[in-house]
Protein backbone atom coordinates (compact mmCIF):
# COMPACT_ATOMS: atom_id res chain seq x y z
CA UNK A 1 0.00 0.00 0.00
CA UNK A 2 2.80 2.36 0.93
CA UNK A 3 4.62 1.60 -2.33
CA UNK A 4 1.49 2.44 -4.32
CA UNK A 5 1.13 5.70 -2.42
CA UNK A 6 4.77 6.55 -3.02
CA UNK A 7 4.41 5.76 -6.72
CA UNK A 8 1.33 8.00 -6.94
CA UNK A 9 3.19 10.83 -5.20
CA UNK A 10 6.13 10.33 -7.55
CA UNK A 11 3.84 10.57 -10.58
CA UNK A 12 2.22 13.69 -9.19
CA UNK A 13 5.62 15.25 -8.53
CA UNK A 14 6.76 14.38 -12.06
CA UNK A 15 3.62 15.94 -13.50
CA UNK A 16 4.18 19.09 -11.46
CA UNK A 17 7.81 19.22 -12.57
CA UNK A 18 6.74 18.92 -16.21
CA UNK A 19 4.15 21.66 -15.79
CA UNK A 20 6.77 23.89 -14.14
CA UNK A 21 8.61 24.05 -17.48
CA UNK A 22 6.21 26.62 -18.89
CA UNK A 23 5.66 30.28 -18.10
CA UNK A 24 2.23 31.79 -18.78
CA UNK A 25 1.87 35.52 -19.40
CA UNK A 26 -1.58 37.08 -19.23
CA UNK A 27 -4.69 34.95 -18.59
CA UNK A 28 -3.44 32.02 -20.67
CA UNK A 29 -4.65 29.37 -18.21
CA UNK A 30 -8.22 30.76 -18.33
CA UNK A 31 -8.53 30.53 -22.11
CA UNK A 32 -9.64 26.94 -22.65
CA UNK A 33 -9.98 25.61 -26.23
CA UNK A 34 -13.53 25.64 -27.59
CA UNK A 35 -14.59 27.69 -24.62
CA UNK A 36 -16.70 30.81 -24.67
CA UNK A 37 -15.03 33.46 -22.50
CA UNK A 38 -17.44 35.71 -20.69
CA UNK A 39 -15.15 38.70 -21.12
CA UNK A 40 -13.87 39.78 -24.55
CA UNK A 41 -12.24 42.93 -23.21
CA UNK A 42 -8.70 41.66 -23.74
CA UNK A 43 -9.10 40.83 -27.43
CA UNK A 44 -7.24 43.16 -29.76
CA UNK A 45 -9.57 46.00 -30.57
CA UNK A 46 -8.52 48.57 -33.14
CA UNK A 47 -7.46 48.84 -36.75
CA UNK A 48 -7.28 45.52 -38.63
CA UNK A 49 -3.49 45.71 -39.01
CA UNK A 50 -2.91 46.11 -35.27
CA UNK A 51 -2.77 42.43 -34.34
CA UNK A 52 0.12 40.34 -32.97
CA UNK A 53 1.71 37.89 -33.48
CA UNK A 54 0.01 37.05 -36.85
CA UNK A 55 -2.57 38.91 -38.88
CA UNK A 56 -4.86 36.49 -40.73
CA UNK A 57 -6.58 39.21 -42.72
CA UNK A 58 -3.67 40.15 -45.00
CA UNK A 59 -1.23 37.84 -46.79
CA UNK A 60 1.96 39.06 -45.11
CA UNK A 61 2.21 39.93 -41.45
CA UNK A 62 4.09 39.43 -38.21
CA UNK A 63 5.25 41.32 -35.18
CA UNK A 64 8.15 41.97 -32.86
CA UNK A 65 7.33 41.53 -29.18
CA UNK A 66 9.40 42.73 -26.22
CA UNK A 67 9.38 40.70 -23.01
CA UNK A 68 11.13 42.80 -20.38
CA UNK A 69 13.62 40.93 -18.23
CA UNK A 70 11.62 41.78 -15.09
CA UNK A 71 8.58 40.07 -16.68
CA UNK A 72 10.38 36.78 -17.36
CA UNK A 73 13.04 36.23 -14.64
CA UNK A 74 12.01 32.56 -14.54
CA UNK A 75 13.57 32.11 -18.00
CA UNK A 76 17.03 33.47 -17.11
CA UNK A 77 19.72 30.91 -17.88
CA UNK A 78 17.20 28.56 -19.50
CA UNK A 79 16.70 27.20 -23.01
CA UNK A 80 13.49 28.51 -24.57
CA UNK A 81 11.87 25.77 -26.65
CA UNK A 82 8.47 27.06 -27.80
CA UNK A 83 5.49 29.41 -27.68
CA UNK A 84 1.72 28.92 -27.54
CA UNK A 85 -0.76 31.65 -28.46
CA UNK A 86 -4.49 31.28 -27.69
CA UNK A 87 -6.82 32.82 -30.27
CA UNK A 88 -10.49 33.20 -31.07
CA UNK A 89 -12.56 32.84 -34.24
CA UNK A 90 -14.92 35.78 -34.63
CA UNK A 91 -16.71 34.05 -37.51
CA UNK A 92 -16.52 30.71 -39.34
CA UNK A 93 -13.55 30.57 -41.70
CA UNK A 94 -11.41 28.21 -43.75
CA UNK A 95 -7.77 27.27 -43.35
CA UNK A 96 -5.42 30.23 -43.29
CA UNK A 97 -1.91 28.84 -43.67
CA UNK A 98 1.20 30.97 -43.42
CA UNK A 99 4.91 30.35 -43.99
CA UNK A 100 6.36 31.35 -40.65
CA UNK A 101 9.83 32.17 -39.34
CA UNK A 102 10.60 32.70 -35.66
CA UNK A 103 13.58 34.59 -34.25
CA UNK A 104 14.65 35.26 -30.66
CA UNK A 105 17.12 37.96 -29.75
CA UNK A 106 17.99 40.21 -26.81
CA UNK A 107 18.20 43.96 -26.47
CA UNK A 108 19.10 46.56 -23.89
CA UNK A 109 15.98 48.53 -24.88
CA UNK A 110 12.64 48.20 -23.09
CA UNK A 111 10.65 49.92 -25.82
CA UNK A 112 10.62 50.50 -29.55
CA UNK A 113 12.51 53.49 -30.86
CA UNK A 114 10.52 56.22 -32.59
CA UNK A 115 11.88 58.80 -34.97
CA UNK A 116 10.14 61.94 -33.73
CA UNK A 117 10.75 63.75 -37.02
CA UNK A 118 8.33 61.55 -38.96
CA UNK A 119 6.73 59.75 -36.00
CA UNK A 120 7.43 56.24 -37.21
CA UNK A 121 8.82 53.32 -35.22
CA UNK A 122 11.72 51.08 -36.09
CA UNK A 123 11.94 47.32 -35.77
CA UNK A 124 14.95 45.67 -34.16
CA UNK A 125 17.86 44.59 -36.34
CA UNK A 126 17.82 40.90 -37.30
CA UNK A 127 20.75 40.85 -39.68
CA UNK A 128 22.73 38.66 -37.29
CA UNK A 129 19.97 36.34 -36.21
CA UNK A 130 19.22 32.86 -37.48
CA UNK A 131 15.63 31.54 -37.61
CA UNK A 132 14.83 29.11 -34.80
CA UNK A 133 11.71 27.90 -36.59
CA UNK A 134 10.80 27.70 -40.27
CA UNK A 135 7.59 26.05 -41.41
CA UNK A 136 3.88 26.38 -42.07
CA UNK A 137 1.36 27.25 -39.39
CA UNK A 138 -2.37 26.89 -39.81
CA UNK A 139 -5.09 27.35 -37.18
CA UNK A 140 -7.47 24.42 -36.92
CA UNK A 141 -10.56 24.86 -39.08
CA UNK A 142 -13.27 26.50 -37.00
CA UNK A 143 -16.96 26.24 -37.76
CA UNK A 144 -18.31 28.31 -34.89
CA UNK A 145 -18.02 32.00 -34.29
CA UNK A 146 -16.80 33.37 -30.97
CA UNK A 147 -15.05 30.16 -30.05
CA UNK A 148 -11.52 29.75 -28.71
CA UNK A 149 -9.40 27.46 -30.88
CA UNK A 150 -6.56 25.16 -29.94
CA UNK A 151 -3.53 27.39 -29.22
CA UNK A 152 -1.15 28.03 -32.07
CA UNK A 153 1.81 26.00 -30.85
CA UNK A 154 5.29 26.78 -32.12
CA UNK A 155 8.02 24.31 -31.14
CA UNK A 156 11.40 25.79 -31.95
CA UNK A 157 13.60 23.63 -34.14
CA UNK A 158 16.59 24.96 -32.21
CA UNK A 159 16.31 26.11 -28.56
CA UNK A 160 17.41 29.58 -27.57
CA UNK A 161 19.57 30.30 -24.52
CA UNK A 162 18.25 33.37 -22.70
CA UNK A 163 20.88 35.20 -20.66
CA UNK A 164 18.35 36.98 -18.43
CA UNK A 165 20.50 40.12 -18.51
CA UNK A 166 18.43 41.99 -21.10
CA UNK A 167 14.96 42.13 -22.57
CA UNK A 168 13.90 39.29 -24.86
CA UNK A 169 12.61 40.05 -28.36
CA UNK A 170 10.38 37.57 -30.20
CA UNK A 171 10.04 38.14 -33.94
CA UNK A 172 7.31 36.38 -35.94
CA UNK A 173 7.38 36.60 -39.74
CA UNK A 174 4.26 35.23 -41.47
CA UNK A 175 4.06 35.31 -45.27
CA UNK A 176 2.45 33.78 -48.35
CA UNK A 177 -1.11 33.58 -47.10
CA UNK A 178 -2.68 30.89 -49.28
CA UNK A 179 -6.30 31.45 -48.28
CA UNK A 180 -6.74 34.74 -46.50
CA UNK A 181 -9.92 35.38 -44.62
CA UNK A 182 -12.26 37.73 -46.44
CA UNK A 183 -13.19 39.88 -43.52
CA UNK A 184 -11.40 41.70 -40.75
CA UNK A 185 -10.86 40.17 -37.32
CA UNK A 186 -12.07 36.68 -38.19
CA UNK A 187 -9.06 35.45 -36.22
CA UNK A 188 -7.96 37.46 -33.24
CA UNK A 189 -5.59 37.13 -30.32
CA UNK A 190 -5.87 37.98 -26.65
CA UNK A 191 -3.81 40.75 -25.10
CA UNK A 192 -1.93 41.19 -21.84
CA UNK A 193 -3.22 44.30 -20.05
CA UNK A 194 -0.71 46.89 -18.87
CA UNK A 195 2.09 45.70 -21.13
CA UNK A 196 2.67 49.28 -22.24
CA UNK A 197 2.42 48.57 -25.96
CA UNK A 198 5.35 46.18 -26.28
CA UNK A 199 4.41 44.60 -29.60
CA UNK A 200 5.07 46.28 -32.94
CA UNK A 201 2.87 44.65 -35.64
CA UNK A 202 3.13 44.45 -39.39
CA UNK A 203 0.54 43.62 -42.07
CA UNK A 204 0.50 44.07 -45.85
CA UNK A 205 -0.79 42.43 -49.01
CA UNK A 206 1.97 44.03 -51.08
CA UNK A 207 5.31 43.76 -49.28
CA UNK A 208 6.75 41.22 -46.86
CA UNK A 209 7.72 41.75 -43.26
CA UNK A 210 11.07 40.15 -43.99
CA UNK A 211 11.90 42.79 -46.60
CA UNK A 212 11.39 45.45 -43.94
CA UNK A 213 13.28 43.68 -41.15
CA UNK A 214 16.32 43.02 -43.32
CA UNK A 215 16.06 46.38 -45.05
CA UNK A 216 15.76 49.77 -43.39
CA UNK A 217 13.64 48.37 -40.49
CA UNK A 218 11.29 51.36 -40.40
CA UNK A 219 7.56 50.68 -40.22
CA UNK A 220 5.76 51.05 -43.53
CA UNK A 221 3.36 53.85 -42.78
CA UNK A 222 3.29 56.30 -39.91
CA UNK A 223 0.01 54.86 -38.61
CA UNK A 224 1.64 51.68 -37.22
CA UNK A 225 2.58 51.96 -33.56
CA UNK A 226 3.28 49.56 -30.67
CA UNK A 227 0.37 47.64 -29.18
CA UNK A 228 -0.10 45.32 -26.20
CA UNK A 229 1.68 41.98 -26.09
CA UNK A 230 -0.39 38.89 -26.95
CA UNK A 231 -1.22 36.34 -24.25
CA UNK A 232 1.34 33.55 -24.44
CA UNK A 233 2.73 30.47 -22.76
CA UNK A 234 6.50 30.03 -23.12
CA UNK A 235 8.04 26.57 -22.89
CA UNK A 236 11.59 26.14 -21.61
CA UNK A 237 14.03 23.58 -20.27
CA UNK A 238 17.29 23.41 -18.37
CA UNK A 239 20.43 23.66 -20.45
CA UNK A 240 24.00 24.89 -20.62
CA UNK A 241 25.15 28.27 -21.81
CA UNK A 242 26.55 27.92 -25.33
CA UNK A 243 30.13 28.69 -26.19
CA UNK A 244 30.61 32.30 -27.28
CA UNK A 245 31.12 33.09 -30.96
CA UNK A 246 33.32 35.77 -32.46
CA UNK A 247 31.93 37.87 -35.30
CA UNK A 248 32.46 41.06 -37.21
CA UNK A 249 29.87 43.75 -36.65
CA UNK A 250 29.31 47.08 -38.40
CA UNK A 251 26.17 48.85 -37.11
CA UNK A 252 23.82 50.39 -39.64
CA UNK A 253 22.77 53.04 -37.10
CA UNK A 254 24.17 54.57 -33.94
CA UNK A 255 23.74 51.75 -31.44
CA UNK A 256 23.56 50.96 -27.74
CA UNK A 257 25.65 47.84 -27.12
CA UNK A 258 24.74 47.15 -23.48
CA UNK A 259 23.24 43.76 -24.25
CA UNK A 260 23.27 40.65 -22.09
CA UNK A 261 25.60 37.91 -23.28
CA UNK A 262 27.13 40.28 -25.82
CA UNK A 263 30.42 42.21 -25.79
CA UNK A 264 31.63 44.54 -28.54
CA UNK A 265 35.26 45.62 -28.91
CA UNK A 266 37.38 48.05 -30.82
CA UNK A 267 41.04 47.25 -31.52
CA UNK A 268 43.25 49.79 -29.80
CA UNK A 269 46.68 48.27 -30.50
CA UNK A 270 48.58 45.06 -31.09
CA UNK A 271 51.94 43.51 -30.31
CA UNK A 272 53.86 41.02 -32.39
CA UNK A 273 51.88 38.14 -30.85
CA UNK A 274 48.57 39.44 -29.49
CA UNK A 275 45.85 41.99 -30.12
CA UNK A 276 44.70 44.56 -27.60
CA UNK A 277 40.97 45.14 -27.50
CA UNK A 278 38.77 47.57 -25.58
CA UNK A 279 35.12 46.97 -24.83
CA UNK A 280 32.71 49.64 -26.08
CA UNK A 281 29.16 50.27 -24.88
CA UNK A 282 27.94 52.29 -27.86
CA UNK A 283 29.05 52.96 -31.41
CA UNK A 284 28.17 55.29 -34.27
CA UNK A 285 26.88 54.08 -37.60
CA UNK A 286 29.47 52.31 -39.73
CA UNK A 287 31.98 51.52 -36.95
CA UNK A 288 33.91 48.27 -37.57
CA UNK A 289 33.77 46.21 -34.37
CA UNK A 290 34.65 42.75 -33.12
CA UNK A 291 31.95 40.97 -31.13
CA UNK A 292 31.97 38.06 -28.70
CA UNK A 293 28.45 36.80 -28.08
CA UNK A 294 26.42 33.91 -26.65
CA UNK A 295 23.20 35.49 -27.96
CA UNK A 296 22.08 36.93 -31.26
CA UNK A 297 21.55 40.55 -30.32
CA UNK A 298 18.81 42.89 -31.41
CA UNK A 299 20.22 46.33 -32.04
CA UNK A 300 18.32 49.54 -31.54
CA UNK A 301 19.50 53.10 -32.14
CA UNK A 302 20.79 54.78 -29.03
CA UNK A 303 19.36 58.16 -28.13
CA UNK A 304 22.70 59.21 -26.62
CA UNK A 305 25.72 60.29 -28.70
CA UNK A 306 27.88 57.30 -29.66
CA UNK A 307 31.64 57.64 -30.17
CA UNK A 308 34.34 55.09 -30.89
CA UNK A 309 37.79 56.56 -31.54
CA UNK A 310 41.31 55.17 -32.03
CA UNK A 311 40.01 52.02 -33.67
CA UNK A 312 42.40 50.04 -35.89
CA UNK A 313 39.68 47.83 -37.36
CA UNK A 314 38.65 48.50 -40.95
CA UNK A 315 35.74 47.41 -43.12
CA UNK A 316 36.38 45.45 -46.31
CA UNK A 317 34.69 46.49 -49.55
CA UNK A 318 35.49 43.10 -51.06
CA UNK A 319 38.68 44.23 -52.81
CA UNK A 320 41.04 43.86 -49.82
CA UNK A 321 43.41 40.95 -50.42
CA UNK A 322 46.19 39.19 -48.54
CA UNK A 323 49.90 39.33 -49.24
CA UNK A 324 49.95 42.85 -47.82
CA UNK A 325 50.09 42.08 -44.08
CA UNK A 326 46.30 41.90 -43.90
CA UNK A 327 44.74 40.09 -40.93
CA UNK A 328 41.12 38.87 -40.88
CA UNK A 329 38.94 37.08 -38.31
CA UNK A 330 39.64 33.34 -38.17
CA UNK A 331 40.89 30.62 -35.86
CA UNK A 332 43.77 28.22 -35.32
CA UNK A 333 43.44 24.92 -33.47
CA UNK A 334 39.97 26.00 -32.35
CA UNK A 335 41.24 29.28 -30.87
CA UNK A 336 39.68 32.44 -32.37
CA UNK A 337 41.91 35.27 -33.50
CA UNK A 338 43.20 37.30 -36.41
CA UNK A 339 44.85 35.28 -39.17
CA UNK A 340 47.28 36.68 -41.74
CA UNK A 341 45.71 36.29 -45.18
CA UNK A 342 47.80 34.62 -47.88
CA UNK A 343 48.38 36.42 -51.14
CA UNK A 344 45.40 36.20 -53.47
CA UNK A 345 42.81 35.60 -50.74
CA UNK A 346 40.23 38.36 -50.19
CA UNK A 347 38.46 39.65 -47.07
CA UNK A 348 34.73 39.26 -47.84
CA UNK A 349 32.76 42.46 -48.28
CA UNK A 350 31.32 43.65 -44.97
CA UNK A 351 33.90 41.80 -42.85
CA UNK A 352 36.53 43.50 -40.70
CA UNK A 353 40.32 43.36 -40.93
CA UNK A 354 43.42 45.27 -39.84
CA UNK A 355 46.81 45.87 -41.39
CA UNK A 356 49.71 44.52 -39.32
CA UNK A 357 53.46 44.58 -39.74
CA UNK A 358 55.91 42.21 -41.40
CA UNK A 359 57.25 40.94 -38.04
CA UNK A 360 53.75 40.23 -36.66
CA UNK A 361 52.93 36.58 -35.97
CA UNK A 362 50.68 34.92 -38.55
CA UNK A 363 48.05 34.30 -35.84
CA UNK A 364 46.95 36.71 -33.08
CA UNK A 365 44.46 35.26 -30.54
CA UNK A 366 41.68 37.40 -29.08
CA UNK A 367 43.01 36.98 -25.55
CA UNK A 368 42.31 40.61 -24.63
CA UNK A 369 38.58 40.02 -25.00
CA UNK A 370 38.84 37.13 -22.56
CA UNK A 371 40.01 39.49 -19.82
CA UNK A 372 43.67 38.45 -19.95
CA UNK A 373 45.16 41.56 -21.47
CA UNK A 374 44.13 45.16 -21.39
CA UNK A 375 44.82 48.22 -23.52
CA UNK A 376 48.47 49.34 -23.45
CA UNK A 377 49.72 46.61 -21.07
CA UNK A 378 49.62 42.85 -20.73
CA UNK A 379 48.18 41.67 -17.43
CA UNK A 380 49.77 38.57 -15.91
CA UNK A 381 47.04 38.09 -13.27
CA UNK A 382 49.61 36.77 -10.84
CA UNK A 383 50.51 33.86 -13.09
CA UNK A 384 46.93 32.57 -13.28
CA UNK A 385 45.88 30.11 -15.99
CA UNK A 386 42.79 30.51 -18.16
CA UNK A 387 40.97 28.28 -20.61
CA UNK A 388 40.33 29.61 -24.11
CA UNK A 389 36.70 30.36 -23.17
CA UNK A 390 37.94 32.83 -20.53
CA UNK A 391 37.24 30.69 -17.45
CA UNK A 392 39.96 30.52 -14.81
CA UNK A 393 41.64 27.25 -13.89
CA UNK A 394 44.53 25.93 -11.84
CA UNK A 395 47.82 24.95 -13.40
CA UNK A 396 46.64 22.57 -16.13
CA UNK A 397 47.42 18.89 -15.93
CA UNK A 398 45.65 17.99 -19.17
CA UNK A 399 46.79 18.67 -22.72
CA UNK A 400 45.31 21.68 -24.43
CA UNK A 401 45.58 25.35 -25.28
CA UNK A 402 45.58 27.80 -22.35
CA UNK A 403 46.21 31.49 -21.69
CA UNK A 404 49.04 32.18 -19.21
CA UNK A 405 50.63 35.57 -18.42
CA UNK A 406 48.75 37.11 -21.34
CA UNK A 407 50.02 34.59 -23.88
CA UNK A 408 48.67 31.49 -25.55
CA UNK A 409 50.38 28.40 -24.10
CA UNK A 410 50.12 24.85 -25.42
CA UNK A 411 50.33 22.16 -22.72
CA UNK A 412 51.48 18.84 -24.16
Amino acid sequence: MKSKFFFAVLLAWAAMAAQAQTLSLGNYDDLQPYGDPSDFSNLYDGSYWEVAPINYYLANSGAQIIYRKDEIPQLAGKLITGFSFPWMALDAFIDATRDVKIYLTETSADEFYRNDDNRIYRYFDLNWAEPLFEGQLCPEVMLYAYCIGEPINITLQKPYYYSGESSLVLTVIAENGEECTNGGFYVNFFTIPDTKKHALPFASDFITFQSVLFGDRWCEGAHISPIESPVVQIAYEEGNQPQPMWRSYVPAEDVDLNIGGFDAFKMSDYTSNSVRLEKVSSAPKGTPLLVRSVVYPSIIATKAPAMVTNNMLMLSDGTVSGGNNIFAVGEKDGVPGFVRLPEGQFVPEGEIYFKGAVDTDDFLPFEAALGISAPKTIQTDGGAWFRTDGSRTGEPLQKGVYIHNGKKTVVK
